[in-house]
């Protein structure tokens, strides 16, 4: 699945194919949670973050976890946000998610609207002070 209507090439299906499988066996056999840490997710193209929401919605890999750093101030749309009620049923998409809105506004919005992953936004002030 490619953010932004894009199509996936077969060539894209492939690698996702093989990391999925990579990674469910070795979230499988760690023994642990696997995390894997993401900076300046803002600059990711479509086709990145199409791999992490296929990494990230698929129901048979368990023990892993995105940390993704992004600058939001260099994200247009994130003031739109998606609610989730605590049935996990529910949704209510606030803002419009037009094509003005940055790719990874898009891709947390598609995330979010999935259900059965948990997004949580921390936000960090100034770290210079």
């Amino acid at each position: 699945r490619s953010i932004g209507g894009g199509r996936t090439s077969s060539s894209e299906k492939r690698f996702q194919y093989a990391l999925r499988s990579f990674l469910r066996t070795i979230c499988s056999r760690s023994g642990g949670a696997i995390v894997l840490f993401l900076d300046d997710l803002q600059r990711a193209d479509g086709a990145s973050l199409g791999l992490i929401e296929y990494l990230l919605t698929d129901p048979q890999t368990s023990n892993l976890m995105f940390v993704c750093a992004y600058r939001d101030d260099e994200v247009q749309g994130l003031e739109d946000d998606v609610e989730i009620s605590d049935d996990g049923k529910s949704t209510e998409i606030i803002g419009r998610g037009d094509s003005s809105t940055h790719t990874l506004a898009r891709a947390l919005r598609s995330i979010k609207m999935f259900g059965a992953v948990r997004v949580q936004k921390i936000v960090l002030g100034d770290l210079s002070e």
